[in-house]
């Protein structure tokens, strides 16, 4: 096996469990360099609007190092620390930030192959100003044609790369996929827990739960859910109701709860909930519903996927597409960004159809099921291209 060295600005903790699989199967090679120690310990989050540290052993079962000690590493510092480990082959996460252009430089002075990921998007980059576009155009492509391989997590992912030049070989797809510590059990164990986190939240044992789960943020578009809610009870003909649940903080919750009330519309927000809880909010649901204003991928779908729920989400996520967690019709329903109406009908529509909800969140297990032999696979070669130093 060849030496890999991975180098990303922090410990992302949607990353760790893939570390940890990658150094199973590079049998002890493979170094991840952290650029900052954000994350890592605790920490004031603005969105969220509060402190926290992350409950997990993010750092446990994988090799890494942080070359800036307790400090922000700068680009000497990631030179030094790649001189001395002298990897085979480099793969950085994202180009914008000081620590991945200096293994960039690294690797092409040292003629190593470079493997890029991230997760941006087509869909997202069609927003832009045409100026924008135009300066990624010349900047990007050049860059990108010294790239061995991408790996990319979806279809709107490629599909980006892919307007920048970069052919369909060098393409590995590496899907995201959820933590087995932190979601299998939650799915294995689901009746039981779901009677628990309901009672924990106060929601009726046989209501229909709508799950909405992240920042409650201007960004999430929190408020569109709610006003989608007001008017799926309001459509035509008498149906049962969704129950909201708000997994989350930040900004705008105390405006969903007032909104909510003001409405009398069923429904809760829970707080913030650690790593280890979020598992619980998805067992007590029955769908998953999603709003944003931007999203580069949407973490959120592939975790619904994980324990069974059909969805409700917008048309640009990047998790959207008929290889993604997220595919139309067979376990999700997709909505115009900032489409209330439509959204409305969707909500109705799953309220109402239990048996569609049934089949969905099968579609939905047997999603996450493939994504992870996906993540396998692109494992596998990607260890492999590397030791061939080759797209």
């Amino acid at each position: 096996m060849i030496r890999l060295a991975h180098i990303v600005s922090h410990p992302i903790q949607y990353f760790a469990h893939r570390y940890r699989f990658i150094a199973r199967r590079s049998e002890g090679t493979f170094h991840v360099f952290f650029g900052s120690r954000m994350g890592l310990e605790q920490y004031y989050d603005r969105e969220f609007g509060q402190t926290f540290s992350w409950k997990m052993p993010i750092l446990d079962g994988y090799s890494s190092s942080f070359p800036g000690g307790k400090e922000e590493a700068d680009g000497a510092q990631i030179l030094q620390a790649l001189d001395a480990f002298d990897p085979a082959a480099v793969w950085i996460h994202g180009y914008s930030d000081r620590w991945t252009r200096a293994a960039w430089k690294w690797a092409r002075a040292h003629r190593r192959p470079v493997f890029l990921s991230g997760d941006s998007n087509i869909r997202k980059e069609r927003r832009r100003p045409f100026w924008k576009r135009l300066i990624k155009q010349i900047v990007l492509r050049p860059f990108f044609r010294t790239v061995s391989g991408f790996l990319t997590v979806g279809e709107a992912n490629e599909a980006y790369y892919a307007s920048l030049g970069v052919p369909f070989r060098r393409f590995i797809r590496f899907p995201f996929t959820t933590d087995p510590a932190l979601f299998d059990a939650a799915a294995e164990n689901r009746e039981r827990i779901r009677e628990e986190a309901r009672r924990r939240w106060g929601i009726p044992s046989e209501g229909c739960v709508g799950l909405w789960c992240g920042k409650i943020t201007a960004l999430k578009r929190p408020l569109d859910y709610v006003e989608a809610l007001r008017r799926a009870r309001e459509g035509n003909g008498p149906g049962p109701a969704v129950w909201a649940l708000f997994a989350g903080d930040g900004a705008l919750r105390r405006e969903v709860e007032r909104r909510l009330a003001k409405e009398q519309l069923a429904g809760g927000c829970t707080g913030f909930l650690n790593v280890d809880e979020v598992a619980q909010a998805y067992a007590a649901a029955d769908f998953l519903a999603h709003t944003c204003d931007r999203e580069s991928y949407g973490l959120v779908a592939v975790e619904a996927a994980r324990m069974g729920l059909p969805m409700i989400v917008p048309a640009a996520m990047g998790a959207v597409g008929k290889s993604d967690a997220a595919r139309p019709g067979e376990n999700a329903w997709i909505f115009e960004d900032g489409d209330v109406k439509e959204l409305a009908r969707w909500l109705r529509r799953m309220a109402l159809q239990p048996a569609e909800r049934a089949r969905m969140g099968a579609a939905s297990a047997r999603i996450s099921e493939e994504l992870n032999a996906t993540f396998e696979k692109g494992v596998e070669r990607l260890l492999q291209k590397a030791e061939e130093g080759v797209p």
